[in-house]
């Protein structure tokens, strides 16, 4: 996604900033480096993030019962996902539409507005297709692992 952003950027003659160690990189004191796509052409192959992990420190995810977890590899799918989203979010921020966030919408990307979505609890049906997946792989749902 950091390329896809970096060029969409570009493309449009603005300048893009990356933020070094995720949400803590906000804080003070502020860390942030200019990201050129063309410095950034070898990552896209490699995977990973040049800026690294949000999933440490204050701003860690927890899951099921509290422990932390990293995810996999990502995958030519994840890749090319994150690319859709980093370009459809350039395109969001060019049409003035703040206010929005790049989501995955059944077979599309497209945007919706934050209000919509904040505060609001997404649910997914116990038997379906997620659940079980994520049982089949071994991921913790908040509830105690069979033995």
């Amino acid at each position: 996604m950091i390329r896809a952003v970096a060029k969409a950027s570009a493309n449009r003659g603005w300048e893009c900033i990356g933020v070094l160690g995720g949400y803590e990189g906000l804080l003070e004191p502020r860390r942030t480096i200019p990201l050129d796509y063309q410095i950034l052409s070898g990552l896209l192959p490699r995977g990973g993030t040049i800026l690294g992990t949000a999933n440490r420190g204050r701003f860690s995810a927890k899951v099921g019962h509290g422990e932390k977890r990293a995810g996999g590899s990502p995958t030519t799918f994840d890749r090319a996902l994150c690319s859709i989203f980093g370009a459809t979010a350039v395109e969001l921020v060019a049409a003035g539409e703040f206010g929005k966030m790049v989501a995955f919408t059944g077979p599309q990307v497209g945007s919706i507005k934050i209000s919509d979505v904040i505060g609001k609890l997404k649910t997914v049906r116990p038997a379906g297709n997620l659940v079980r997946t994520a049982c089949a792989l071994g991921i913790c749902l908040d509830r105690p692992k069979k033995m």
